[in-house]
């Protein structure tokens, strides 16, 4: 199992590493939508009418790392599947190395233009002062990205299709953004 996960480590890095384009337009779009957002609301300041807006910020900084991870991830996996279904056959490998080496190998390439997005926000609109503070929302960021990768893997596994879980992956995300909290009181929602 090691040097099956090793291999395909060293195939899905080579994969994504090639696609120089997708990887520099996944940066600069985060570093123009951190522009954007940090102009937007730049430099809030401390009071009850800015509580509304830093809302929002979080609410687009959650929704746009959702939909970018989702989508991005969901269309991996559809691509190699008839090289995996061919391994597999052969026996090369089980399911879980090949999951788990190409989640492993995406995380830098999806988090690394998150937190680049997340530090702009973050100090433009001047969330909230202090290292601790930046760290927690660097680490919820982290954290919504793992999962929207997860989500990613899990869809583009269900639909066999490419073309299908673009398609799809908005519904799920959307589903999961209504129960954030931000749409509806946590104690309102029926159990």
């Amino acid at each position: 199992p090691g040097v099956a996960f090793e291999l395909l480590a060293v195939r899905a890095f080579r994969e994504i590493w090639r696609d120089k384009l997708t990887l520099t337009l996944k940066l600069a779009l985060n570093i123009v939508f951190g522009l954007i957002y940090g102009c937007l609301y730049y430099q809030m300041p401390f009071d009850q009418v800015s509580f509304q807006n830093r809302t929002g910020i979080c609410f687009f900084m959650a929704m746009n790392g959702a939909f970018g991870s989702v989508i991005s991830i969901a269309q991996v996996i559809p691509r190699q599947l008839k090289i995996v279904n061919r391994d597999r056959a052969n026996k090369l490998y089980g399911v879980l190395p090949f999951y788990v080496s190409q989640f492993m190998v995406s995380l830098p390439f999806e988090i690394v233009p998150a937190l680049a997005n997340g530090a702009i926000v973050y100090f433009m609109t001047n969330l909230r002062h202090g290292a601790e503070h930046f760290f927690l929302f660097v680490l919820f960021l982290f954290l919504e990205n793992l999962t929207g990768m997860a989500l990613g893997m899990l869809l583009s596994a269900a639909f066999r299709s490419p073309e299908m879980v673009p398609q799809i992956a908005p519904l799920f995300v959307i589903l999961f953004l209504m129960f954030s909290g931000y749409f509806i009181n946590l104690d309102s929602i029926p159990v």
